[in-house]
């Protein structure tokens, strides 16, 4: 087992060099026992669109059923379906196997174990060092794989508490081959957005650009397509979609320091003494307008 591919917030590694049948099985085997200890029994599991998804699927699987656990295989879907899986108390822990936004040749795993806990840091590196010992407890009873689909219920979670203004939005919708393309279209028009999708048939092969976002070099077809088609707004996801970038009408990309701005300067108002999170990747930018909120007597706790 390569250590490096345990990172602080997820695995990830190179499929068939660092992720193969026996690694992903181990995973499997060692992270289902640390679930069930926590108490969880039915755990879902999800991939993006990459194209080994389905071999690693079957390994993890395999290790996870050693323990006995109820699987459910949530399909092709972006990782904050995974997070919604298990925030709607339908699920005890969620495994999404992803790639994220790295190359095509890289994939992994994003954890959420046990109710709204992620496991991350400490808690993955303690995994690794269990799977290092092989010390697996396997279950007489093997566990069960049942299909079940969130999209419809993910979609509508959304639609009941987003709700947008009269204005009818022109919005350019780029979701880099990945796994938001089954998704993002339909939301985007059940909002009442006219929406101009590209990008947006699944392929791990991402044969039109990268799928990073945030790397403007990748996304300056999609800057032009949102100016030549005099776009309010473009949205570009990431290959697993829960990374977003904004684009305005003359194509100019906002970061998500610059965006979380937008959205402070538009919520705080309306919600004095909020408390606000960064983490540690914030420039001092939106560190600064906080600041500066506070100054003008909105006081958001800043962590």
């Amino acid at each position: 087992m390569i250590k490096d591919i345990f990172r602080e917030y997820d695995i990830r590694g190179l499929v068939g060099e660092e992720l193969n049948d026996a690694s992903v099985k181990a995973i499997g085997k060692a992270l289902g026992e640390q679930i069930k200890k926590r108490g969880a029994k039915r755990v879902s599991v999800g991939y993006d669109a990459r194209t080994h998804a389905p071999m690693l699927f079957s390994a993890l699987v395999s290790g996870l059923n050693a323990q006995g656990l109820e699987l459910f295989d949530i399909g092709l879907a972006p990782t904050p379906v995974g997070y919604f899986s298990v925030f709607s108390g339908e699920f005890d822990a969620n495994v999404m196997i992803t790639g994220s936004h790295n190359p095509k040749e890289y994939n992994g795993f994003k954890i959420c174990g046990l109710g709204t806990d992620t496991i991350f840091g400490d808690e993955i590196q303690a995994l690794r060092e269990f799977i290092e010992k092989g010390e697996f407890i396997v279950s007489e009873n093997k566990g069960t794989v049942e299909k079940k689909s969130l999209k419809n219920a993910y979609i509508n979670d959304i639609l009941n508490k987003v709700k947008l203004g009269d204005r009818k939005l022109k919005v350019a919708i780029d979701c880099g081959s990945g796994a938001g393309s089954l998704f993002a279209e339909e939301l985007f028009r059940k909002l009442g957005v006219e929406v101009l999708p590209v990008c947006c048939e699944p392929d791990g092969n991402f044969p039109i650009h990268h799928p990073d976002p945030s790397q403007e070099k990748n996304m300056l077809e999609f800057e032009k397509f949102i100016v030549d088609n005099k776009c309010d707004v473009g949205l570009g996801f990431d290959g697993d979609a829960d990374r977003v970038i904004a684009f305005d009408e003359n194509g100019k990309i906002y970061y998500g320091d610059e965006f979380a701005i937008i959205i402070w300067r538009d919520l705080m108002p309306k919600h004095p003494g909020s408390k606000v999170l960064m983490d540690v990747k914030c420039s001092q930018s939106l560190y600064d307008e906080g600041i500066k909120l506070i100054n003008n007597g909105i006081s958001p706790i800043i962590l």
